[in-house]
């Protein structure tokens, strides 16, 4: 990027906690974001997010976007949007903001008793690259072809786990995208993860046992 002039964005969306080579994600880059989605790892009750940046001009712009453009009161240099965060939004994360580490470490303890639990099995689990901190936002699983995830998933439901499939068709084949001519098969890889991803429980209130009773489900519906 530096050799052709170009900024990096940094997409933490899912990562707030995380590092990398012992740099925390927010850090990466020219300009990262946050998201406040209540689902994710620090969330408020609503929407919200933040951009962090060590660069004085894109934190000037960014503050002038985000109220309709505006660079002081009822005066105007850029087409900007209504994207300020609440306060009440604000006070929940300040309250937040304190366990977010501890439930960070929760979910990783969480994600490390799954890998020992299906450890030996055809399920691929996330690994943790050395030097790098992963905050398990999801624990997703990727399935061998060979088993059939409708089957599992379907077990999963009748004991009354929950599960998710996040992204389950690839972006080049949503329908938004048809007038780009994309076809089946273009991007095999992209569609061959969107068919084998399954998301487990990850959650930091899990407890141990829950996570024993999840496992021993995947195990069992192997057959």
């Amino acid at each position: 990027a530096k050799k052709h002039g170009l900024g990096v964005i940094e997409d933490s969306a899912q990562a707030w906690g995380a590092a990398q080579d012992g740099v925390m994600c927010g850090n990466l880059a020219d300009a990262s974001t946050f998201s406040f989605f209540p689902s994710k790892n620090l969330g408020a009750c609503g929407e919200g997010g933040l951009i962090s940046t060590n660069d004085d001009e894109i934190a000037r712009i960014s503050r002038t976007l985000r109220i309709h453009g505006q660079s002081r009161r009822y005066f105007y240099d850029e087409i900007g949007y209504n994207s300020r965060l609440h306060a009440m939004q604000a006070a929940i994360l300040q309250v937040k903001l304190p366990h977010a580490q501890r439930w960070n470490d929760n979910r990783r303890r969480h994600a490390a008793q799954y890998a020992s639990l299906l450890e030996g099995t055809p399920y691929i689990v996330p690994t943790e690259r050395e030097g790098s901190r992963h905050i398990y936002h999801q624990y997703t699983l990727r399935l061998p072809a060979e088993l059939d995830r409708d089957a599992i998933t379907a077990q999963l439901t009748e004991k009354g786990i929950g599960w998710a499939v996040y992204y389950p068709l690839s972006l080049h084949l949503q329908p938004v995208f048809a007038s780009l001519g994309y076809r089946e098969g273009q991007l095999p890889v992209s569609e061959a993860a969107s068919h084998e991803v399954l998301s487990l429980p990850i959650f930091p209130e899990l407890t141990e046992s829950e996570v024993e009773e999840v496992g021993a489900a995947l195990i069992a519906a192997l057959g």
